[in-house]
């Protein structure tokens, strides 16, 4: 009984063994002269296949055919999500489980059920989704059933007490050292604009109540939407469908894509949390960008691509392969969902607790003084190339899609205009973009784990130590 004393395993005193870099086995050989046929283009135009048509001036529609069968899906995005609406995050999950003033919501679900169709109600920072699936011949009594639930949801204090019970429940796991980790990332880019300082904290959230969220809902359908169909009907045939099944009142201008402004620094900084006892650290790796055009993009690719985006990146084999470090390393440039806000660096080392300052070790000289492996060039430039010429949405996701590319500014299927750019590509595009975005910008550095295990003396080499606490980052 009880728990049995643990034997304590020393590390083994072998020498590690040193990799053949650059060596090439036989069979790579011979795979590398087989010859492979150029894939064939097949890339989006924005002026066939997808119909678009305002039926008001804030209600928009995307129609895509279906070339498959008799499936439709229809997607509705409000443009207000939880970040300016801060309830609406309860208030998605609540609508999924209510039902209306003619039916509970075992009767409703029944009702979905009877027509062969789906419903989904999701939201995050940016928007308001509702999605409908089911067969073609039933689009009309799903809308209007979605109509009844969206226009007439039942207040149902139990199901509040459900959604409420499942929240605090959840951050009672808080306390994991992942989760932790994550907060502390958010904090590090966006300070008090974290998503885990600007939710409820649980006092708050122990308040929630029926009409308030059913309120807060009918205020998300107040604002621009727009509509993403996938099926056999045709424009006019939809639209007046919609029309007459879904009685919603667009009358605020969207303010999605949201962009949250990201934390600037003059100087590199380590954010340290403690967790006593931990076995392993969570250290999170962010470097303010500068501004951000879609014109960069085909370099960014190829930097990501080079540095953190595979197995044979530096990243992952000069902190996981070569080293053995860490369980997790990764490291890329991501950009804004629109022109002229900044990008940033991002990057993450999951490792145990006394190799932190070694992982820490290989990750900043990555970003300090980059290694310049040009024989690496043609994998890169092979597959971006191939990646261009198979990265086609799915039909379901074509429209979507244009109008997330259109909204970044672009005016052409993005793979088109970079595969000029990838087939051109120079190790010194690379290497430009390194020296232009991520060489001698500050580094700021969040860990989780046990300080006792860490030299902190040697730690501070890499920046000023902030010692922070899980309140700091987490709004409870």
């Amino acid at each position: 009984m009880g728990f049995p004393k643990k034997e304590k395993l020393e590390k083994p005193g072998f020498e590690p063994a040193i990799p053949q870099k650059d060596a090439v086995s036989e069979f790579a050989k011979k795979f590398e002269k087989i010859p492979s046929q150029k894939p064939r283009a097949n890339f989006v135009d924005f002026n066939k296949g997808v119909q678009e048509l305002d039926i008001n001036e804030l209600t928009h529609l995307y129609i895509t055919p279906n070339p498959k069968n008799d499936i439709f899906t229809l997607s509705l995005e409000f443009g207000i999500g939880n970040y300016h609406l801060p309830l609406l995050t309860y208030a998605s999950q609540y609508l999924n489980i209510v039902g209306t003033e003619e039916y509970d919501v075992r009767q409703f679900k029944l009702e979905f059920d009877k027509i062969g169709c789906t419903y989904i109600i999701e939201s995050d920072d940016d928007k308001l989704s509702i999605q409908l699936e089911g067969y073609e011949n039933q689009l009309n009594r799903a809308l209007e059933l979605i109509n009844d639930l969206i226009n007439n949801a039942k207040p149902d204090p139990e199901k509040v007490k459900n959604i409420v019970q499942v929240e605090l429940q959840s951050r009672k796991l808080e306390k994991e050292p992942e989760p932790v980790g994550q907060a502390l990332k958010e904090y590090v880019i966006y300070q008090g604009n974290s998503s885990f300082l600007r939710r409820r904290s649980r006092k708050a959230v122990s308040k929630l109540n029926a009409d308030s969220m059913v309120d807060v809902f009918k205020d998300a359908l107040t604002y621009e939407v727009t509509m993403h169909y996938v099926g056999k009907k045709k424009l006019e045939t939809v639209k007046n469908v919609i029309t007459k099944s879904l009685h919603i009142n667009s009358k605020n201008a969207s303010k999605s894509p949201l962009i949250i402004k990201k934390s600037q620094y003059n100087n590199s900084k380590i954010y340290f949390i403690e967790n006593k006892g931990a076995l392993q650290s969570q250290i999170s790796i962010y470097i303010p960008g500068k501004n951000y055009s879609i014109d960069d993009q085909p370099n960014i690719d190829a930097f990501n691509e080079y540095f953190g985006g595979g197995m044979s990146s530096l990243v992952f084999q000069e902190i996981r392969e070569y080293r053995s470090l860490a369980y997790s390393a990764w490291g890329w440039y991501s950009v804004p969902k629109i022109q002229d806000n900044n990008g940033h660096f991002s990057g993450f080392i999951g490792c145990q607790a006394d190799k932190t300052l070694e992982a820490i070790q290989v990750m900043n000289n990555l970003l300090t003084k980059m290694p310049s492996k040009l024989e690496r060039l043609n994998t890169i430039k092979n597959s971006l190339i191939q990646s261009a010429y198979t990265n086609r949405p799915h039909y379901r996701n074509l429209s979507s899609k244009i109008d997330t590319w259109k909204t970044k500014g672009y005016t052409d299927d993005p793979s088109k205009v970079k595969l000029i750019s990838y087939e051109a590509l120079t190790f010194e595009n690379i290497e430009n973009f390194y020296h232009s975005n991520i060489k001698g910008l500050p580094i700021v550095i969040g860990i989780v784990g046990d300080k006792s295990r860490i030299d902190l003396e040697k730690l501070a080499k890499y920046g000023e130590i902030i010692y922070l606490k899980d309140s700091d980052v987490f709004n409870n």
